[in-house]
């Protein structure tokens, strides 16, 4: 089971043996006319840190929000 996180195409492979804390799949968020982001999907392990980054008004908290 694998899941990105960052930006970029960066990510981080996540073993089945690891306890799986939050996770979601095909995420996609619309602001009026415009898609902030499409066919997302991330897993957090237990134990493990997400950092969010990017410019003021790219979607950030929307994100989170969401998920």
């Amino acid at each position: 089971m694998s899941g990105a996180a960052g930006t970029g195409g960066e990510g981080m492979l996540i073993k089945d043996t690891q306890e799986i804390l939050i996770q979601a799949e095909g995420l996609e968020l619309w602001r009026g006319e415009r898609r902030l982001f499409r066919d997302l999907s991330l897993a957090l392990p237990a134990g493990a840190v997400m950092h969010v980054s990017g410019a003021n008004g790219c979607g950030k908290t929307s994100l989170l929000r969401v998920w």
